[in-house]
């Protein structure tokens, strides 16, 4: 079964700031997303791992990290994706300065006569 599957099958709530439910990781940032996944793993880690003393608690708590851990790792994604895109449009705009500038400076430099028939040319 899909991990959200079951998260919505069996309504997994969070704690964090009260109760969260999946729906409402998405709307978290990553910091609270990191407090949520410690949280999650710690209370893992303290229950100790046991192939006898397994139960269903153990499956809804890993599929309750693996949530966190894919929410977490998309938005982390999408945020990088958004920095390229600035970053690309900013160099991009950078360029364009440049273009325009030597546009004018080749313009600057034609004479009187050849500007005019540019203009008259339009």
């Amino acid at each position: 079964m899909n991990i959200f599957e079951m998260a919505t099958r069996n309504k997994f709530r969070f704690a964090y700031n009260g109760r969260v439910d999946v729906e409402g990781l998405w709307d978290l940032n990553r910091e609270a997303l990191d407090e949520i996944y410690q949280s999650l793993t710690e209370a893992r880690d303290a229950k100790g791992s046991s192939l006898l003393a397994a139960s269903t608690t153990d499956v809804e708590l890993d599929a309750k990290i693996e949530i966190v851990k894919y929410i977490f790792d998309t938005k982390s994604t999408e945020l990088d994706a958004r920095k390229a895109a600035a970053e690309k449009a900013a160099q991009k705009r950078k360029i364009n300065d440049i273009i325009a500038r030597k546009q004018d400076a080749d313009l600057e430099g034609k004479s009187v006569d050849e500007l005019i028939a540019m203009v008259d040319s339009l």
